[in-house]
């Protein structure tokens, strides 16, 4: 899509919302075709027409941004939504609970800013990722530093596990979504601290359909299954007597994270070898290339999201950038992906029978 993506601003500050009008509108990249004073005035105007993306406050009288994004996750749950407040601060609990209750990103407003200052913080954080969640993209693609890995068609898959960070939980909804029921056990670790990943995995399980929960140590990883793993603790991946089971260990931080994504990946090739299909989507940092490479040695396969669709091209362009995946893909395009894979091992499976 080349057009404008349509901006709604809702903030209870007059000079802040005058400000930021002026700054998307010069950028000459997106258009504010809306203004709401508070979120129950947002959600009033939504009623008649809506957006491409809503940029939102959190703290505003009548109704605050928390509660008027969760109606409209509820109401309008394919509608993006910013959150750019001065509780935004990455990881922060108002930022982890904007995200759990359909934010699909946080930007951290300055608390006291010049002019020049807001210009370069919403020129530089703000349309980015306006672009990217309303899937525009604010920068070219570079190309990979080293070849994508080969594939290896027709192989069989025992698992799929999927890494992500920010941007991820917008991203997990689409990808879900669009694979629908898997014939084998779906893993996830999204970087996020305790006691949100269980609101995650309500609202993908909302979204989606599908039988998503936390992880809980010892499960049998059985055909259909979604799980995430739990804030602060590491999910491992490991061969059982009645199948893989799942393992919770609150070993220490790798890539400063845990849980991590490289403990899932290594576990899960140890447990599986080459038939982990593996999925790195948007998110901050490098965590996931090093599980990733394994996989690809493993002879496994591994999907990267592309850097137009990613609100932060860091892991998924680490893991190219190692030559660790096998495809990179718009995020629109992943879940149907992983779907027709697997169904079409089935059907050679099937037919070799």
């Amino acid at each position: 899509m080349n057009d404008k993506p349509k901006v709604m601003l809702v903030d209870d500050s007059a000079s802040v919302r005058q400000a930021v009008r002026f700054v998307l509108q010069r950028s000459e990249q997106v258009e504010v075709t809306a203004v709401a004073e508070h979120g129950l005035d947002a959600i009033t105007q939504l009623e008649q027409s809506l957006p491409d993306v809503v940029l939102l406050d959190l703290e505003m009288p009548e109704m605050d941004g928390l509660s008027a994004l969760r109606i409209i996750s509820r109401r309008w749950p394919d509608l993006p939504v910013v959150v750019f407040s001065s509780l935004s601060k990455r990881g922060s609990a108002a930022s982890i609970q904007a995200l759990t209750s359909g934010a699909a990103e946080c930007v951290l407003k300055p608390a006291a800013a010049t002019p020049d200052e807001a210009f370069e913080v919403i020129s530089r954080d703000v349309i980015p990722v306006l672009l990217a969640v309303t899937g525009r993209t604010a920068r070219p693609v570079r190309a990979a530093s080293t070849p994508v890995a080969p594939g290896a068609a027709g192989q069989h898959v025992d698992i799929v596990a999927i890494g992500s960070s920010t941007g991820g939980p917008m991203a997990l909804i689409r990808v879900l979504t669009d694979m629908g029921p898997a014939t084998v056990p779906v893993v996830i670790v999204q970087h996020m601290p305790p006691l949100f990943t269980a609101d995650l995995a309500a609202r993908l399980a909302l979204h989606t359909g599908l039988d998503v929960t936390e992880a809980v140590d010892g499960e049998v990883m059985r055909p259909g299954i979604v799980r995430i793993a739990p804030g602060g603790l590491h999910l491992e991946i490991h061969a059982g007597a009645r199948g893989s089971v799942s393992r919770l260990t609150a070993s220490p931080p790798v890539n400063n994270c845990r849980p991590a994504v490289d403990p899932l990946f290594t576990t899960a090739v140890a447990a599986h070898g080459s038939g982990v299909f593996g999925v790195v989507l948007t998110g901050m940092g490098s965590d996931g290339a090093d599980g990733a490479r394994r996989i690809i040695d493993a002879g496994g396969q591994v999907i990267a999201q592309d850097e137009a669709t990613s609100v932060v091209w860091g892991m998924p362009g680490a893991v190219v950038a190692a030559g660790a995946a096998t495809d990179v893909l718009p995020v629109e395009a992943i879940g149907a992906t992983i779907r027709r894979r697997l169904r079409h091992i089935v059907e050679v499976s099937a037919a070799g029978r």
